[in-house]
């Protein structure tokens, strides 16, 4: 799960603080962030499918659905990453932040970057998921994706 968010580390070069990917790594995040990339939303995709019953459903409807998603992706990925870097306890993280102001910058700048990462992909993956589950609703079959 780490290659995913190996761009956006590379760009904003977190690799020139070890601690940084260290702290992600140690509390899990890589992986809840890849969960809610490609959990959540197929989740949500077949919660709409399943229970959103209004037979005249249109593209604004599906696109409203869509925003809804990414909205609450983008909030949990922001909290998650967020909490890994600034709530934990490290001492290391703490010394870093308060002696180098690159690393600041970095670690201010990082939640952000990747839930906007998080985001985009899980927008990709929505939009397959709900193509695929769209051939097997009743009533939401004539929605265009």
């Amino acid at each position: 799960m780490y290659l995913l968010y190996f761009i956006v580390l590379d760009f904003l070069s977190a690799f020139n603080f070890p601690e940084f990917d260290s702290v992600l790594e140690v509390n899990k995040t890589y992986l809840s962030l890849s969960l809610l990339c490609f959990v959540l939303p197929i989740i949500f995709w077949l919660l709409f499918y399943k229970f959103y019953s209004y037979p005249y459903a249109k593209l604004f409807h599906w696109i409203s659905a869509l925003v809804i998603l990414l909205i609450i992706v983008g909030i949990l990925s922001y909290a998650t990453v967020n909490e890994a870097l600034f709530g934990s306890n490290n001492l290391g993280i703490d010394q870093l932040l308060a002696s180098n102001n690159s690393a600041q910058e970095i670690a201010d700048s990082l939640p952000l970057y990747l839930s906007i990462y998080n985001v985009f992909l899980s927008a990709i993956l929505g939009f397959a998921y709900s193509l695929l589950l769209k051939r097997f609703s009743k009533v939401q079959m004539h929605l265009p994706f």
